[in-house]
Formats: structure tokens, C-alpha cells, sequence
């Protein structure tokens, strides 16, 4: 589908607000690298150190949040590059203009599942914040985990709107 494939994030034609959630989504990227490295690197402590002494108390629930960080936080910068896997076997047979307008579906149903996921994710947050939840091995309260998952999701879902906007401005112009 043309949807994810196109470039629509040149540079040259970016307003001030989607160069600053392009930023953004970049800056959460590299917060997502860092995490990935940290989480090599406790798991294979975490190995290392069974072999001669005893495991790290707490690696899967770390190597877990981790986890939830390099893919939440890297999302938005997938969307933002183009990246995300598009199967277009049966698209691509389809007029342009078709193939643009599924597109512009596909986009605003993709936007709208993440914006209600973030809604949601902000709504978990906030129940397990007042129920005092914390993780059961290491006692760490995860509510700011979710809520920066929330986050992602609504970073990400302004991007899908985003390209939307700049799909559906192209379809329009044709």
C-alpha cells in the first residue's frame, strides 16, 4: 500500500508542529536504543553471573519494562520514517487513486486505534497509580511506565494523522 511507503516526511515541506513530533519521535527512538543496550546488557549479566554466582534478582521484570520501552518508544519514529511492514499484494493491482484512499482509510482507523489506545493506556495508568500496584519481585511502582506508553500512543497516533493529512491533501490535488 502507498500509505506507509511514500515519503511524505521530507523536510522541506514540514510545518513547525510536525517538525517538532518528527523531533520528538526521534528523541523517543534513541531513548528506546538506550534501553534496548541496557536490556542486552542486564540479560547477559544476568548469565554471566548464574554461571559463577547467583542471577540478578529482578531480570525479567526489568528485561520486561525494558522490552515495553524499545517498542513503544521506537513506534513513533517507525511511522515517521516509513518503516512499518505493508502488504500490498492486493493493493498495489488497484488504481492510484484507489490505493490512496485505502490508504486514507486504513490511516484514520489506524489513528483512531491508537489515540483510544493511549486514552486507555492513561486510564490503566491512573487505576494502577491509585491502587498502589507496584511489580511483584522488585516492589517498583509501574504506573510511569504506562503513563509514557500512553504517551507513545498518542505520539504515534498524531504521525498516522499526520500522514493522513498529507495523503488526503495529495489525493485532492490530482
Amino acid at each position: 500500500m502507498v500509505f506507509c511507503n511514500q515519503n511524505f516526511n521530507e523536510p522541506r515541506s514540514m510545518g513547525k508542529f510536525e517538525k517538532g513530533i518528527a523531533r520528538l519521535s526521534q528523541r523517543f527512538d534513541q531513548i528506546a536504543q538506550v534501553a534496548l543496550a541496557i536490556m542486552m546488557m542486564v540479560v547477559v549479566a544476568n548469565i554471566l553471573l548464574r554461571a559463577v554466582w547467583q542471577s540478578i534478582p529482578g531480570t525479567y521484570e526489568i528485561a520486561g519494562y525494558l522490552g515495553a520501552i524499545v517498542i513503544g518508544f521506537a513506534l513513533a519514529h517507525c511511522a515517521v520514517k516509513g518503516r512499518f511492514v505493508a502488504i500490498n499484494i492486493l493493493v498495489e493491482r488497484l488504481p492510484r487513486r484507489i490505493q490512496d484512499i485505502i490508504g486514507i482509510i486504513i490511516g484514520i482507523l489506524s489513528f483512531g486505534l491508537f489515540a483510544v489506545g493511549a486514552w486507555y493506556c492513561g486510564r490503566l495508568a491512573t487505576d494502577i497509580w491509585l491502587a498502589g500496584e507496584v511489580s511483584p519481585t522488585m516492589r517498583f511502582p509501574f504506573f510511569p511506565l504506562v503513563y509514557a506508553l500512553a504517551f507513545c500512543c498518542l505520539l504515534l497516533s498524531l504521525v498516522l494523522l499526520m500522514n493522513v493529512i498529507k495523503l488526503f491533501i495529495q489525493v485532492t490535488k490530482r
